[in-house]
């Protein structure tokens, strides 16, 4: 890094940004409030944040700083040229412009963002800051919750009367509780895994604990079936790990052996307070299983396999020619025969793998894809034979890692790919793994821009 434009000359610069970043982060699942319309634009709060960052790195590169580019970047890079392309063939030429806008600024976000925090953070604080956030919106929900028990409607947004009872759900400040329900998933990934591995580097024992119990407990509360699910197979399959390990063990403790037999038990007892209370047609069942089919009723799951199958023939029907993000919904409406405006309010394409397929074109997609498995198994393998980190700190990239596997699982159920709160946890994996790695020596410039292996490692 060139001297003169380093963040730790310049203190005031460095906790502006740190600001910036920080409190976009946090504030990246905020659907409902702080937004700003202009030109019949909305600007979330999160992005104005992020775009104040992204000129200050801008000013750095521009003043000669070096810095190396977030893991696979340039397959990223690439699936932007491919939507880009694309554009020409939507029937909404506008709404595709808008998106892949909007795809080039989460790009810009991730480089940016993994630039400063790789800079001036280590993975402890990194980590500790991180989880914070999550604390944060955990509360929130929580406390949204509880006060509509009192009667108080803190901006909630699903909490209405249904033929079974009443419908509480918790949303935090996003659009729907499954929205909130997806962006939990990764904080309570990260907590409960440091948790089970007793790393205490970002956390201690008992703000670790608390912070999971904030975490999983708002994730519950949003009363999100995908979540729950999502939640329960991450629980049964490190239960199922750790009974594999611990079985090849010699020695063997009943404390640990009930530990792991806790989670099944649970998931078991669960079941079957559900199928009792489908059985005996009990409210509070009935309530919080609505639209899953279980009882005939397909509210929820019905649109979603339908919205997914409906992405999936657009793909079929042009496999290697893609219609951007912004043009699959306009293609469904046509292949559906319906107004896109009126009929399908400008959102019905579901699953993002499948989405990638339908937007990007085949060749597109393989990248889309070739630059998540970089950034989850790939990045895992990186990390796991890098003997210059000690297994701590491995731990809490790995703990990052998989909050990123639970939540692209959870968009298979959810659209869209252009989420903010995910493009905000890729910026964090991306530094971390920057941080990983030996810091470049003093006196490289710019020019390390031009390297264009460099994007694809």
């Amino acid at each position: 890094m060139a001297s003169k434009s380093k963040l730790s000359d310049r203190p005031f610069l460095k906790n502006t940004v740190s600001a910036l970043i920080w409190t976009s982060i946090m504030t990246s699942s905020f659907d409902v409030v702080l937004n700003l319309e202009a030109a019949g634009v909305t600007f979330r709060f999160t992005q104005l944040l992020a775009a104040a960052v992204i000129v200050l790195f801008a000013a750095e590169a521009i003043r000669g700083a070096a810095f190396r580019f977030p893991v696979s970047f340039g397959y990223l890079v690439l699936v932007f040229l491919f939507n880009t392309v694309w554009i020409y063939r939507s029937r909404d030429t506008g709404n595709a412009i808008g998106y892949d806008l909007w795809l080039a600024f989460n790009l810009l976000e991730i480089l940016a963002f993994s630039y400063f925090l790789s800079l001036y953070e280590t993975l402890d604080s990194l980590l500790q800051k991180y989880i914070v956030c999550f604390d944060i919106l955990a509360a929130v929900g929580i406390l949204q919750f509880l006060l509509e028990l009192a009667g108080i409607r803190f901006f909630a947004m699903q909490f209405y009367e249904t033929p079974y009872g009443f419908y509480r759900r918790a949303n935090g400040f996003s659009y729907e509780p499954s929205y909130y329900a997806t962006y939990m998933l990764m904080g309570c990934g990260a907590c409960l895994y440091l948790l089970e591995k007793k790393n205490h580097l970002a956390m201690g024992k008992r703000m670790l604990c608390v912070s999971a119990v904030l975490n999983v407990g708002a994730l519950i509360l949003s009363t999100s079936r995908m979540g729950w699910l999502i939640l329960i197979a991450y629980l049964m399959s490190r239960s199922a790990l750790g009974m594999v390990r611990y079985c090849q063990r010699r020695a063997h403790s009943k404390a640990q052996l009930v530990r792991l037999l806790a989670a099944p038990l649970l998931v078991l007892l669960l079941a079957s307070v559900v199928i009792l209370g489908l059985r005996q047609g009990n409210s509070l069942v009935l309530v919080y299983t609505q639209g899953l089919g279980l009882g005939g009723d397909m509210r929820s799951a019905g649109p979603r396999i339908t919205a997914l199958l409906d992405t999936w023939t657009i793909f079929k029907n042009s496999p290697f020619q893609g219609f951007s993000l912004g043009g699959i919904d306009s293609e469904i409406a046509c292949i559906k025969g319906l107004s896109y405006a009126t009929e399908l309010n400008g959102s019905y394409s579901m699953c993002v793998s499948v989405e990638a397929l339908a937007a990007y074109g085949l060749i597109g997609a393989i990248l889309f894809f070739k630059y998540i498995y970089d950034t989850t198994v790939g990045c895992y393998c990186r990390i796991r034979t890098a003997e210059h980190l000690e297994a701590g700190k491995k731990q809490l990239i790995y703990a990052l890692l998989l909050g990123h596997v639970l939540v692209f699982m959870a968009l298979q159920f959810n659209q869209n790919i252009l989420r903010q709160p995910y493009w905000a946890h890729l910026a964090v994996i991306s530094a971390a793994e920057l941080l990983s790695t030996t810091k470049r020596e003093e006196g490289q410039r710019k020019a390390y821009l031009l390297r264009i292996p460099a994007l694809f490692t």
